[in-house]
């Protein structure tokens, strides 16, 4: 099982040290930024081996990124579309406050074969799968 970490904020030291702890406990290949481009970069290159993508940033039900808006803004039919682009048939967690409601909003446009779960709620700016739930 491969495991790609995204990180989608910038602007807030909390997730971001959050993310860096995870990925030195998890050793898995990371992505730190906002360019849609880079995001669907990392999912090409990775994507025969690729079965797990984990997101952490600051959300609402249509909306992850940064804690205050504006630089990193991706809309759930924005993610939908980088995961459609690279038919990605792995599982998805949006560890983000609201991950399940932005979630069940990138299923509706979902083409792809994903399984999609979704922090309930707010989180703990701990990344932890385990509070997830199936979109």
């Amino acid at each position: 099982m491969t495991t790609l970490l995204i990180c989608l904020c910038k602007d807030d030291p909390s997730v971001i040290n959050a993310a860096k702890d995870f990925y030195a406990a998890e050793t898995c290949p990371k992505y730190f930024g906002a360019r849609i481009s880079g995001i669907q970069g990392q999912l090409k290159m990775m994507q025969a081996r690729l079965t797990e993508i984990i997101v952490t940033a600051h959300g609402n039900d249509d909306e992850i990124g940064n804690e205050n808006p504006g630089g990193v803004d991706v809309t759930a039919e924005a993610f939908a579309v980088i995961l459609n682009k690279a038919d990605f048939n792995g599982t998805v967690y949006f560890d983000v406050c609201e991950g399940q409601e932005f979630g069940k909003n990138v299923k509706k446009s979902l083409t792809c074969g994903a399984t999609l779960y979704g922090a309930v709620g707010s989180t703990n700016m701990q990344i932890d799968r385990t509070k997830c739930a199936l979109c």
